[in-house]
This record gives C-alpha cells, structure tokens and sequence, in this order.
C-alpha cells in the first residue's frame, strides 16, 4: 500500500532492500580514505600522478585514471 502511495515499483524497493555493495565499491571506499589521506599529508598538492606514485610505495598499484576518478 505504501509503494502505491508513493508510486514506486515493488522491483526497485526489492531491489533496495537486496542491495549489497560491490567489492570494486568497497576497495573504492578504502582507497578514497587512503587517497584524502595522502593528499592532505602532502600540503594538498598532489595531483593523481603524484598520489599514484604515492600508492606504489605502499605496494597498490593502482591506474592514474582509477586515481582521478576517485579524487
């Protein structure tokens, strides 16, 4: 009755509540965290070249469009 009233499909409120999180998403969320942190230990200037280079030290090895996207 709900869904009704507020005119929304019963396959997008199933949708919703079966929703689980990709692991693509999940690593996306530690490596934003890891990202902010890097960029704000360096002076706020690294660009995603920097920060790339940056997360290679750490062992990621993670693409420069991956980098900016996140940023």
């Amino acid at each position: 009755m709900v869904l009704r009233l507020l005119k929304i499909p019963k396959s997008t409120y199933f949708d919703w509540v079966h929703y689980t999180e990709s692991q693509r998403q999940r690593e996306d969320t530690i490596l934003k965290a890891l990202l902010r942190e890097i960029w704000q230990n360096n002076y706020k200037a690294y660009g995603a070249p920097r920060l790339r280079l940056a997360l290679a030290d750490l062992n990621l090895h993670h693409g420069t469009n991956r980098v900016r996207r996140l940023m």
